[in-house]
Parts: structure tokens; C-alpha cells; sequence
């Protein structure tokens, strides 16, 4: 008789689906090919490919119209860093809830959110009725809505693949996301171009509702903490001395300050297409998708490689070519060689993304990833706050001396931390 093929609500409640996959991996090399034989998550993979692309071309339509009703970068910034100052405020809470209940449920929840916002907007535009507070108004929506969705979603891959496994699934998510970086703003500035940014903020919100019925076949459902009786308050307490006591992790969370800085040249790009490149909308699509085709050439090189040692060494590497591309940019005034920039920039990017994560992920314990990652999720806020301040700096110094003091901060910390800290070279 063939024997039968399990899925994991077939399995014991004391057995979880990491603790299968992991035992499925002991004898196989962890390969780009080995994580996509695996049913959950080609769905998952699919449907992230399908968010991200969405997400980054509502990104460049919000961008441009912000831009076109304000006329300052400074806007473009605020609006695009406000949804942090939510996530910051609500991911703590976000990963106790991510612990407790299945992860594929909460994404559901976060991704039919993230559909109605993008057609409350579109319809506002077509109306005439949009101002720059509906923006910042509902990008504060929009970061709650991403808080819960943060733990969960980065924290479902490791149930799904397990630990030897991880970092090849999360360079082909952080590929997957690179496509839909690259062809979502392309895309975008086409249609921005044709139809206006009512059309593309209805696109995206029926490209949410794709991505939903992508995941809905998705079987997993292990719940990393079923049982916990203590308040939320207390989980999110354990969380924090978790993170202040493991000096791993802790390394890991303060290097993450660095996205502050890496933030302060995105409000600045659509500014550059339209006034010192002047390549208008369809430029500035083009100006964010070469991150894409950049990171899709990184991501998908170091997925093909399965588990890297000198994990570290990455960690260091790729916020030096940020930080001098950053300037780089900034002094460009042609419009291919700021392509060429921007896509190198884009390919260490999901490099850098993809190993911290990946760390942080196995670093901690299972039943309390979910709050350390809403923690860590915290730091990588700092990103869309960069937007904010970048934005802001430009106004009062100048586009090129913002890009001078982002270069600095990205270069600074991680080479001290590198030479002052065993802890944090040996990590691997």
C-alpha cells in the first residue's frame, strides 16, 4: 500500500509542523528546490509575491500623489514614515496575538484590510475628494493593520519550512518580493501615466483580494503559544527581557537602527525623477523597479546557495554599499547611471533583510518568536521613519547633504560592531 501523505492537521497536537520539517531535513541539503517541493508554501510564496506587488506600486502612487498635492518632499516623507509610528505602537501586541492564534487566519484578516483601504482611497481620488490628511490619516490605518501582520507573516514561514530550511525560504520570499519591487512601481508609473492614480489604487486593492485567495489553501495552522494564561501585558514583558538578555539578539535589534538612516534617500527618489533627472512618473516607476531587478539578482543568488556561514560578514557588507550608493545617487544627474545605483543598492538589500531575519527567527525560542520578531519588526520600522526624516532634512539642508549624513550613520555602526564584538562576528 503507497503510504499516505500527511498534512499538518493530520498531525498530534504535540507535534508541530517545524519540528517535521525539520526532521524531513536532516538528511537533504537545503536547496531552493527542496523548500518549493513543500505544499504550504508555494501558496505562500505566491501570494507574498502577489502582496508585495501590490503594496509597492500603492507605495508609488501614494508617493506621486502626495507629491502632486503638497508639491514638497517633505510630505512625501511624512506620509510614507507615519505608518510606522502605528506599527511601533501596536507590534508588541501584534506578536502575543500572533502566538496565540493561527498565523494564516490573522494574514487573512490583515490582507482584506489592506484591500479596503486601497479602494477607500481610489475612491476618494475619483471623487476629487483626497487631501493630504485622508493620506496621513489612513497610513495610520494602514500601520495597524501591518502590526498584526508583521509577526505573523514572518514568523509562519519557520512553521512551515523549519529551521535548516529558513534562510533559503526567506531569500526566495525576499525574490519573490524583489519581482513584485521591481515590476509593482514599473507597472505603476505606467498606469499612472495612462490612467491616473485612481486606476492604480483600484488595481491594487483587486490584487489584495488576489493574494487572499492565494493563501486560503494554505493548511497550516500550529500555534506557537495555544495555551498561555497570562495577560498580553505579561507575554510582551517576557518578550523584552528575553531580548535584553540574549546579547545575540540584542546585537541583532540595535544593528536594525541602521534602517533610520538607510530611509532618508526614498523620499527623495520621486523628487529626483521629476525635477534633476526629469523622467516624470514613468522615470520614476522605472527609478524603483531597478531595486527590483537588483534585488531579484542578490535574493535569488544567495537562495540558489541554501545555508551561508559568515552571516555576520553580510551584516556589514551590504550597509556599506548602501550607505555609499546612497551618495552616489545623490550626485548622479543621469538617469541610467542612477538606474545602475539604485540596482545595486536594491540587490543588497534583500541580502541584508533576509539574514537578520533569518537570525532573529532562529535565535529565538518558539514559543515566544512571534513577540521577539514584533519587537525586532519595531527596528525595521525605523525605515519608513528614515522616509520622515529624509524628507524633512532635505527641506531645511539639501537632497545631497541628507544623503552625506544617511551614508554616515549606515557606515559607522555596523563596522564597530563588528570589531568590537565576538559575539556578534561568531554568529552564524
Amino acid at each position: 500500500m503507497a503510504a499516505r501523505k500527511h498534512s499538518t492537521e493530520d498531525l498530534p497536537s504535540c507535534v508541530s509542523s517545524e519540528q517535521v520539517a525539520n526532521a524531513e531535513v536532516q538528511t537533504q541539503r537545503s536547496t531552493a528546490a527542496d523548500v518549493l517541493k513543500i505544499r504550504d508554501f508555494r501558496f505562500l510564496f505566491v501570494s507574498l509575491g502577489v502582496l508585495i506587488f501590490a503594496f509597492e506600486m500603492r507605495t508609488m502612487a501614494q508617493s506621486w500623489l502626495a507629491l502632486e498635492l503638497t508639491d514638497s518632499q517633505a510630505w512625501v516623507g511624512i506620509v510614507n514614515g507615519v505608518p510606522a509610528i502605528a506599527v511601533i505602537a501596536l507590534s508588541l501586541l501584534g506578536g502575543v496575538v500572533a502566538d496565540r492564534y493561527p498565523k494564516r487566519t490573522i494574514l487573512l484578516w490583515v490582507r482584506a484590510g489592506l484591500a479596503a483601504l486601497a479602494f477607500l482611497v481610489g475612491f476618494l481620488v475619483i471623487t476629487d475628494a483626497i487631501a493630504i490628511w485622508h493620506l496621513i490619516l489612513l497610513a495610520l490605518v494602514q500601520g495597524s493593520i501591518i502590526a498584526f501582520g508583521m509577526p505573523a507573516g514572518q514568523t509562519f514561514i519557520i512553521e512551515i519550512v523549519g529551521r535548516e530550511r529558513l534562510l533559503t525560504a526567506n531569500m526566495l520570499s525576499q525574490t519573490v518580493a524583489s519581482v513584485g519591487t521591481m515590476a509593482g512601481p514599473a507597472l505603476g508609473g505606467v498606469l499612472l501615466g495612462l490612467f491616473g492614480v485612481s486606476a492604480v489604487y483600484i488595481i491594487v486593492g483587486a490584487i489584495y483580494v488576489f493574494s487572499i485567495m492565494v493563501l486560503v489553501p494554505v493548511r497550516t495552522r500550529t500555534i506557537s503559544n495555544p495555551e498561555s494564561t497570562a495577560t498580553p501585558i505579561r507575554d510582551i514583558k517576557e518578550g523584552l527581557a528575553f531580548v535584553r538578555s540574549d546579547v545575540r539578539i540584542r546585537n541583532l535589534m540595535i544593528l536594525n537602527i541602521l534602517a533610520l538612516f538607510a530611509g532618508f534617500m526614498m523620499p527623495l527618489i520621486p523628487l529626483y525623477a521629476r525635477d534633476i533627472l526629469k523622467v516624470g512618473e514613468t522615470g520614476f516607476g522605472f527609478l524603483m523597479g531597478a531595486f527590483g531587478v537588483g534585488a531579484i539578482i542578490g535574493a535569488g543568488s544567495l537562495s540558489l546557495m541554501g545555508n551561508v556561514q559568515k552571516k555576520a560578514l553580510i551584516l556589514v557588507i551590504a550597509p556599506v554599499i548602501w550607505g555609499i550608493g546612497m551618495v552616489m545617487f545623490g550626485y548622479s544627474r543621469s538617469f541610467p547611471m542612477s538606474l545602475v545605483i539604485l540596482g545595486v543598492m536594491g540587490g543588497i538589500g534583500p541580502v541584508y533583510v533576509a539574514v537578520i531575519m533569518t537570525l532573529a527567527q532562529t535565535l529565538a525560542p518558539e514559543r515566544m518568536r512571534a513577540r521577539v520578531i514584533s519587537i525586532f519588526s519595531i527596528t525595521m520600522q525605523l525605515f519608513p521613519l528614515g522616509w520622515m526624516a529624509g524628507g524633512i532634512l532635505a527641506v531645511l539642508i539639501g537632497n545631497e547633504e541628507t544623503l552625506i549624513i544617511g551614508a554616515i550613520g549606515m557606515l559607522v555602526f555596523p563596522v564597530y560592531l563588528y570589531v568590537t564584538s565576538a559575539d556578534f562576528r561568531n554568529v552564524t
